[in-house]
Protein backbone atom coordinates (compact mmCIF):
# COMPACT_ATOMS: atom_id res chain seq x y z
CA UNK A 1 0.00 0.00 0.00
CA UNK A 2 0.90 3.56 -0.33
CA UNK A 3 0.32 6.50 1.47
CA UNK A 4 1.74 10.18 0.66
CA UNK A 5 2.09 11.31 4.11
CA UNK A 6 1.00 14.50 5.63
CA UNK A 7 2.02 16.94 8.00
CA UNK A 8 0.18 20.03 7.60
CA UNK A 9 -3.02 21.22 7.59
CA UNK A 10 -3.12 21.84 4.04
CA UNK A 11 -1.55 18.84 3.07
CA UNK A 12 -3.64 15.71 2.26
CA UNK A 13 -3.35 12.23 2.78
CA UNK A 14 -4.47 9.21 0.35
CA UNK A 15 -3.75 5.53 0.69
CA UNK A 16 -4.12 3.37 -2.58
CA UNK A 17 -3.44 -0.25 -2.11
CA UNK A 18 -4.07 -3.43 -4.30
CA UNK A 19 -6.56 -4.97 -1.23
CA UNK A 20 -9.87 -5.00 -0.43
CA UNK A 21 -11.19 -3.07 2.03
CA UNK A 22 -12.60 -5.26 4.40
CA UNK A 23 -9.64 -7.21 5.01
CA UNK A 24 -7.30 -3.65 4.91
CA UNK A 25 -9.90 -2.63 7.49
CA UNK A 26 -9.74 -5.70 9.73
CA UNK A 27 -5.63 -4.76 10.27
CA UNK A 28 -5.92 -1.43 10.09
CA UNK A 29 -8.67 -0.15 12.04
CA UNK A 30 -7.77 3.50 12.46
CA UNK A 31 -7.72 3.69 8.21
CA UNK A 32 -10.65 6.04 7.74
CA UNK A 33 -9.35 8.77 10.32
CA UNK A 34 -6.39 8.50 8.83
CA UNK A 35 -6.54 9.40 5.90
CA UNK A 36 -8.62 11.51 3.63
CA UNK A 37 -9.15 9.16 1.27
CA UNK A 38 -8.50 5.72 0.40
CA UNK A 39 -8.77 3.37 -3.04
CA UNK A 40 -8.45 -0.12 -2.92
CA UNK A 41 -8.48 -3.22 -5.37
CA UNK A 42 -6.06 -1.44 -7.16
CA UNK A 43 -7.88 1.68 -8.02
CA UNK A 44 -11.52 -0.05 -8.44
CA UNK A 45 -12.96 1.60 -5.63
CA UNK A 46 -13.01 5.07 -4.02
CA UNK A 47 -13.51 5.67 -0.13
CA UNK A 48 -14.16 9.03 1.40
CA UNK A 49 -16.08 10.09 4.25
CA UNK A 50 -19.36 10.07 1.70
CA UNK A 51 -18.78 6.71 1.60
CA UNK A 52 -17.79 3.59 -0.64
CA UNK A 53 -18.23 4.30 -4.49
CA UNK A 54 -16.83 1.61 -7.28
CA UNK A 55 -14.70 2.93 -9.83
CA UNK A 56 -15.47 0.08 -12.50
CA UNK A 57 -17.89 -2.76 -12.94
CA UNK A 58 -16.99 -5.94 -11.32
CA UNK A 59 -15.11 -8.67 -12.75
CA UNK A 60 -17.90 -10.56 -15.13
CA UNK A 61 -18.81 -13.30 -12.25
CA UNK A 62 -17.91 -15.93 -15.01
CA UNK A 63 -14.75 -15.46 -14.60
CA UNK A 64 -14.78 -17.01 -11.10
CA UNK A 65 -17.09 -20.38 -11.68
CA UNK A 66 -14.35 -20.80 -14.28
CA UNK A 67 -11.56 -20.62 -12.10
CA UNK A 68 -13.41 -22.50 -9.31
CA UNK A 69 -13.75 -25.62 -12.35
CA UNK A 70 -10.38 -25.19 -12.27
CA UNK A 71 -9.95 -25.63 -8.83
CA UNK A 72 -8.13 -22.07 -8.37
CA UNK A 73 -9.10 -20.17 -5.35
CA UNK A 74 -10.04 -16.71 -6.16
CA UNK A 75 -11.18 -13.86 -3.51
CA UNK A 76 -14.06 -11.57 -5.23
CA UNK A 77 -14.11 -7.87 -4.07
CA UNK A 78 -16.42 -5.29 -5.06
CA UNK A 79 -14.72 -5.11 -8.46
CA UNK A 80 -12.20 -7.36 -8.37
CA UNK A 81 -11.01 -10.93 -7.80
CA UNK A 82 -7.80 -11.31 -5.82
CA UNK A 83 -5.19 -14.80 -6.60
CA UNK A 84 -2.08 -15.97 -5.92
CA UNK A 85 0.79 -14.90 -8.08
CA UNK A 86 0.75 -18.56 -9.47
CA UNK A 87 -2.31 -18.51 -10.72
CA UNK A 88 -2.11 -15.79 -13.18
CA UNK A 89 -1.60 -17.94 -16.01
CA UNK A 90 -4.57 -19.98 -15.44
CA UNK A 91 -6.51 -16.29 -14.63
CA UNK A 92 -5.00 -15.31 -18.52
CA UNK A 93 -6.07 -18.63 -19.84
CA UNK A 94 -10.01 -17.86 -18.28
CA UNK A 95 -9.76 -14.55 -20.07
CA UNK A 96 -8.97 -15.95 -22.78
CA UNK A 97 -11.42 -18.45 -23.04
CA UNK A 98 -14.11 -16.21 -22.01
CA UNK A 99 -13.30 -13.58 -24.25
CA UNK A 100 -13.75 -10.44 -21.79
CA UNK A 101 -12.05 -7.80 -21.56
CA UNK A 102 -10.22 -8.01 -18.34
CA UNK A 103 -6.32 -7.47 -17.11
CA UNK A 104 -4.34 -9.47 -14.86
CA UNK A 105 -1.79 -7.54 -12.60
CA UNK A 106 0.81 -8.75 -10.50
CA UNK A 107 1.77 -7.39 -6.94
CA UNK A 108 4.68 -9.11 -6.11
CA UNK A 109 3.18 -12.70 -4.71
CA UNK A 110 -0.21 -12.06 -5.47
CA UNK A 111 -2.19 -11.69 -8.84
CA UNK A 112 -5.13 -9.46 -9.34
CA UNK A 113 -8.08 -10.07 -12.10
CA UNK A 114 -9.66 -6.98 -12.73
CA UNK A 115 -11.47 -4.98 -16.04
CA UNK A 116 -9.16 -3.34 -18.36
CA UNK A 117 -8.17 -0.01 -17.98
CA UNK A 118 -8.26 0.17 -14.17
CA UNK A 119 -5.23 1.41 -12.11
CA UNK A 120 -3.31 2.31 -8.99
CA UNK A 121 -3.27 5.53 -11.32
CA UNK A 122 -6.82 5.74 -12.63
CA UNK A 123 -8.14 5.13 -9.18
CA UNK A 124 -5.47 7.88 -7.46
CA UNK A 125 -6.44 10.47 -9.78
CA UNK A 126 -10.24 9.81 -9.21
CA UNK A 127 -9.38 10.43 -5.56
CA UNK A 128 -7.96 14.02 -6.17
CA UNK A 129 -10.67 14.70 -8.53
CA UNK A 130 -12.92 13.65 -5.41
CA UNK A 131 -10.59 16.24 -3.19
CA UNK A 132 -10.90 19.16 -5.72
CA UNK A 133 -6.81 18.06 -5.72
CA UNK A 134 -4.61 18.26 -8.67
CA UNK A 135 -2.22 15.09 -9.38
CA UNK A 136 0.51 18.06 -10.40
CA UNK A 137 0.31 18.46 -6.55
CA UNK A 138 0.92 14.73 -5.71
CA UNK A 139 3.77 12.93 -4.64
CA UNK A 140 3.38 9.10 -5.02
CA UNK A 141 5.44 6.29 -3.52
CA UNK A 142 5.63 2.15 -4.27
CA UNK A 143 7.34 -0.93 -4.14
CA UNK A 144 5.42 -3.14 -6.58
CA UNK A 145 4.57 -4.19 -10.01
CA UNK A 146 1.08 -2.21 -10.03
CA UNK A 147 2.66 0.82 -8.64
CA UNK A 148 4.17 2.08 -12.02
CA UNK A 149 0.95 3.59 -13.20
CA UNK A 150 0.55 5.11 -9.50
CA UNK A 151 3.86 6.61 -10.00
CA UNK A 152 3.50 8.42 -13.14
CA UNK A 153 -0.30 9.49 -12.22
CA UNK A 154 1.84 12.15 -9.37
CA UNK A 155 3.97 14.45 -10.14
CA UNK A 156 6.58 12.66 -8.42
CA UNK A 157 6.99 9.03 -8.27
CA UNK A 158 9.37 7.31 -5.22
CA UNK A 159 10.54 4.19 -5.25
CA UNK A 160 11.24 3.01 -2.01
CA UNK A 161 14.82 1.10 -1.53
CA UNK A 162 13.29 -2.51 -1.60
CA UNK A 163 10.97 -1.56 -4.99
CA UNK A 164 11.21 -4.24 -7.35
CA UNK A 165 13.38 -3.34 -10.06
CA UNK A 166 10.95 -2.54 -13.01
CA UNK A 167 9.40 0.24 -11.15
CA UNK A 168 12.89 1.34 -9.22
CA UNK A 169 13.72 2.13 -13.25
CA UNK A 170 10.69 4.03 -13.55
CA UNK A 171 10.66 5.70 -10.74
CA UNK A 172 11.73 9.79 -10.61
CA UNK A 173 13.22 9.20 -6.91
CA UNK A 174 14.71 5.93 -5.34
CA UNK A 175 14.28 6.37 -1.80
CA UNK A 176 17.24 4.86 0.72
CA UNK A 177 15.01 3.59 3.55
CA UNK A 178 12.37 0.38 2.40
CA UNK A 179 8.95 -0.21 2.90
CA UNK A 180 8.52 3.37 3.17
CA UNK A 181 10.14 4.40 6.17
CA UNK A 182 11.95 7.90 4.76
CA UNK A 183 8.86 9.04 2.29
CA UNK A 184 7.60 11.53 4.83
CA UNK A 185 11.36 12.77 4.68
CA UNK A 186 12.07 13.25 1.35
CA UNK A 187 7.79 14.55 0.64
CA UNK A 188 7.78 17.07 3.55
CA UNK A 189 10.70 19.22 2.06
CA UNK A 190 9.39 19.00 -1.70
CA UNK A 191 6.00 19.79 -0.43
CA UNK A 192 7.86 22.82 1.27
CA UNK A 193 9.30 23.69 -1.22
CA UNK A 194 12.72 23.53 0.60
CA UNK A 195 13.82 20.96 -2.18
CA UNK A 196 12.91 21.71 -5.89
CA UNK A 197 12.13 18.90 -8.34
CA UNK A 198 10.98 18.85 -11.49
CA UNK A 199 11.24 15.21 -13.18
CA UNK A 200 12.26 15.04 -16.93
CA UNK A 201 8.76 13.61 -17.68
CA UNK A 202 7.13 16.60 -16.72
CA UNK A 203 9.46 18.71 -18.78
CA UNK A 204 7.41 20.57 -21.50
CA UNK A 205 8.61 21.19 -24.75
CA UNK A 206 8.06 24.65 -26.53
CA UNK A 207 10.08 24.69 -29.37
CA UNK A 208 12.92 23.47 -31.26
CA UNK A 209 16.56 24.53 -32.26
CA UNK A 210 17.85 24.55 -35.84
CA UNK A 211 19.31 21.73 -35.01
CA UNK A 212 16.44 20.11 -34.69
CA UNK A 213 16.71 19.88 -30.22
CA UNK A 214 13.77 20.40 -28.62
CA UNK A 215 13.57 23.32 -26.42
CA UNK A 216 12.34 22.41 -22.48
CA UNK A 217 11.33 24.10 -19.90
CA UNK A 218 10.39 22.99 -16.62
CA UNK A 219 6.67 22.30 -15.85
CA UNK A 220 6.93 23.48 -12.33
CA UNK A 221 9.06 25.02 -9.94
CA UNK A 222 11.22 26.82 -12.28
CA UNK A 223 12.07 30.29 -12.83
CA UNK A 224 11.95 31.93 -16.70
CA UNK A 225 12.99 35.51 -17.28
CA UNK A 226 11.34 36.72 -20.63
CA UNK A 227 13.87 40.07 -21.60
CA UNK A 228 14.12 41.94 -25.10
CA UNK A 229 13.79 44.83 -27.06
CA UNK A 230 10.49 46.02 -28.23
CA UNK A 231 8.32 43.86 -30.58
CA UNK A 232 11.02 41.22 -30.36
CA UNK A 233 8.44 38.77 -29.11
CA UNK A 234 7.93 38.83 -25.77
CA UNK A 235 4.40 38.56 -25.37
CA UNK A 236 4.33 35.74 -28.19
CA UNK A 237 6.54 33.77 -25.87
CA UNK A 238 5.09 34.49 -22.53
CA UNK A 239 1.91 33.31 -24.37
CA UNK A 240 3.12 30.04 -25.92
CA UNK A 241 4.59 29.19 -22.67
CA UNK A 242 1.06 29.76 -21.03
CA UNK A 243 -0.55 27.50 -23.62
CA UNK A 244 2.33 24.64 -22.97
CA UNK A 245 1.72 24.55 -19.38
CA UNK A 246 -2.02 24.38 -20.05
CA UNK A 247 -2.12 21.85 -22.23
CA UNK A 248 0.34 19.87 -20.11
CA UNK A 249 -2.34 20.23 -17.25
CA UNK A 250 -1.20 22.84 -15.30
CA UNK A 251 -2.60 26.12 -13.38
CA UNK A 252 -1.29 29.52 -14.88
CA UNK A 253 -2.02 33.10 -13.68
CA UNK A 254 -1.43 35.51 -15.94
CA UNK A 255 -1.59 39.18 -14.92
CA UNK A 256 -2.48 40.90 -18.15
CA UNK A 257 -2.95 44.55 -17.83
CA UNK A 258 -2.44 45.41 -21.39
CA UNK A 259 -4.91 42.63 -23.01
CA UNK A 260 -1.95 40.82 -24.80
CA UNK A 261 -3.23 37.24 -23.66
CA UNK A 262 -7.25 37.69 -24.44
CA UNK A 263 -7.37 35.11 -27.05
CA UNK A 264 -6.38 32.34 -24.26
CA UNK A 265 -9.57 32.63 -22.45
CA UNK A 266 -11.16 30.96 -26.13
CA UNK A 267 -9.52 27.96 -24.36
CA UNK A 268 -11.70 25.34 -22.90
CA UNK A 269 -11.46 25.20 -19.03
CA UNK A 270 -10.11 28.52 -18.93
CA UNK A 271 -11.32 31.70 -16.42
CA UNK A 272 -10.95 35.14 -16.81
CA UNK A 273 -10.95 37.70 -14.13
CA UNK A 274 -11.43 41.40 -14.55
CA UNK A 275 -11.46 44.47 -12.11
CA UNK A 276 -12.87 47.88 -12.05
CA UNK A 277 -9.99 50.83 -12.26
CA UNK A 278 -11.22 52.16 -9.17
CA UNK A 279 -11.66 48.94 -6.87
CA UNK A 280 -8.65 47.75 -7.20
CA UNK A 281 -8.74 44.94 -4.54
CA UNK A 282 -11.88 43.59 -5.66
CA UNK A 283 -11.62 40.06 -7.66
CA UNK A 284 -13.74 37.47 -8.49
CA UNK A 285 -13.52 34.29 -6.33
CA UNK A 286 -12.07 31.23 -7.96
CA UNK A 287 -12.11 27.66 -7.18
CA UNK A 288 -8.91 26.75 -5.38
CA UNK A 289 -8.01 24.48 -8.16
CA UNK A 290 -8.84 25.50 -11.37
CA UNK A 291 -7.12 28.05 -13.63
CA UNK A 292 -7.11 31.84 -13.76
CA UNK A 293 -6.10 33.50 -16.43
CA UNK A 294 -6.81 36.55 -18.94
CA UNK A 295 -5.18 35.47 -22.26
CA UNK A 296 -3.93 36.16 -25.42
CA UNK A 297 -5.32 38.72 -28.50
CA UNK A 298 -6.13 36.75 -31.76
CA UNK A 299 -3.19 35.66 -33.62
CA UNK A 300 -3.85 39.22 -36.15
CA UNK A 301 -2.63 41.45 -33.07
CA UNK A 302 0.01 39.43 -32.20
CA UNK A 303 3.77 40.43 -32.59
CA UNK A 304 5.18 40.05 -35.93
CA UNK A 305 8.23 39.16 -34.40
CA UNK A 306 9.00 36.17 -32.21
CA UNK A 307 13.12 36.12 -31.53
CA UNK A 308 15.43 34.67 -33.19
CA UNK A 309 15.11 32.23 -35.39
CA UNK A 310 17.97 31.26 -36.21
CA UNK A 311 18.00 29.41 -32.47
CA UNK A 312 14.81 28.95 -31.70
CA UNK A 313 11.56 27.95 -34.04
Amino acid sequence: MVAVKASGAERRMILVTGRIFDDLEASFPWLRREFDAVVTENGAVLHTGAGARPLASPVDPAVRHALADRRVPARAGQVLLALAADDAGAAVQVIVGLGLDCQVVRNRGAAMILPAGVTKGTGLLAALDELGLSPHNAIAAGDAENDLALLQAGEVGEAVANAVPSLAAHADLRLTSPNGSDVTELSGPLLDIQQRLCPSRRWVQVGSFDDGQPVLVPGSQGSLLIAGDSAAGKSYLAGLLAERWIDAGYAVLIVDPEGDHVGLTQRPGRTRTSQAPDHPRHRQPLPPHRRAMKARPPPEDRPAEHGDRRRLR
